[in-house]
């Protein structure tokens, strides 16, 4: 197994000590206790169906979903254990051990990815301060009680740079929902509740209602990632919101002149339309850029699914109709005044 190093002042690199968890007790064979198959299977379980992977060429989004299915599933498994104390104990090193994987696998992305970051990574040098200072007030806020939990002496200790550009974007995230909810207590009669009272006059007849969905800038890829969860994914490989967002690039990138005439900046053949055609679809693929109906179209084909769009003001709009038999429709919504951070799409299910 590969050890994870860091780098002194000049560069070079040093061995990382490895940590290991707890004492390193073993089972009286030498080997893994019996838990570690029962962990393992569950994991496995977890990731069927979906497209794994070597951990250093897994996007943090897609390291960080696969490892709360692992996290999920190996918590399953101890909530069926009971209260005795050898079953305790088993609990206890299952999480242990989930812990420990996790923390290594991080470990190992972090290190594959260094270069990347050092060589000029999106985040600035006003992002790492930040992410660091927020990563100290996590720290400093742990107490004595901290140690007594699952995992707790499975060498989560450091703060790696992973975990703490995911404290960054969790607090961000937390920010944005703050300034949603702000406005939401500040608005009085507006023209977003006129807007959600005519969808809930034209969804209800239907026996449908309207699924809120985070407005993080991924609003359209979670909706129709929440429809395949309760409509069925079709036998897809993957349908995270990140997988869809790459299917639907992948897709405008083959077929792009079924996608560019419908964008007056893309719609030229030149060596500069080209080029921003290029960068679209990589914002498409790699940030949270806002996804619209050219997107919203590429990926109804990628996925082969129609996929019904309500509006309050708008016609009913199929994409993929040609695909009408392929399973049952996915519903979203579409909402021009959900917020004033921008225009949002939520998912609709069956009331």
């Amino acid at each position: 197994r590969r050890s994870v190093t860091s780098r002194r002042a000049d560069g070079a690199r040093l061995p990382r000590p490895r940590r290991t968890m707890g004492k390193g007790k073993k089972s009286k064979s030498g080997g893994p206790g019996p838990e570690v198959g029962e962990c393992e299977a569950a994991v496995k379980a977890a990731n069927e169906g979906h497209e794994l992977v070597p951990v250093v060429e897994e996007t943090l989004d897609a390291m960080e979903a696969r490892h709360r299915r692992e996290r999920a599933a190996v918590e399953a498994l101890c909530a069926s254990l009971g209260q005795s104390k050898p079953e305790k104990d088993k609990r206890v090193k299952m999480m242990g051990w989930i812990s420990q994987r996790q923390y290594e696998e991080t470990r190992a992305w972090e290190d594959a990815n260094e270069d990347a970051d050092e060589g000029g990574d999106a985040s600035s040098d006003d992002d790492a301060d930040a992410a660091h200072a927020l990563a100290e007030e996590v720290s400093a806020k742990a107490t004595v009680a901290d140690a007594d939990e699952p995992g707790a002496e499975a060498g989560q200790g450091g703060m790696t740079k992973a975990m703490k550009r995911r404290l960054k974007k969790e607090a961000e995230e937390r920010e944005r929902d703050a300034r949603i909810e702000e406005e939401k207590a500040n608005a009085g009669p507006s023209e977003r509740e006129d807007e959600e009272k005519i969808l809930r006059a034209m969804l209800a007849p239907r026996g449908h209602a309207i699924a809120e969905i985070k407005a993080d800038g991924h609003c359209m890829y979670r909706s129709v990632e929440h429809q395949l969860a309760i409509r069925g994914d079709g036998g897809a490989v993957a349908t995270d919101h990140v997988s869809l967002r790459r299917m639907t690039a992948d897709r405008m990138r083959a077929d792009e002149w079924d996608y560019r005439p419908f964008s007056e900046e893309f719609a030229e053949a030149s060596a500069a339309a080209d080029e921003g055609w290029a960068k679209h679809c990589d914002d498409v693929e790699k940030t949270a850029a806002w996804g619209g109906q050219l997107e919203l179209g590429a990926l109804a084909k990628a996925l082969r699914r129609s996929i019904v769009v309500f509006s309050a003001r708008m016609p009913k709009v199929t994409m993929g109709e040609e695909f009408a038999a392929e399973g049952e429709p996915l519903l979203v919504c579409y909402q021009r005044h959900a917020f004033g951070l921008g225009e949002h799409y939520n998912s609709i299910v069956d009331v």
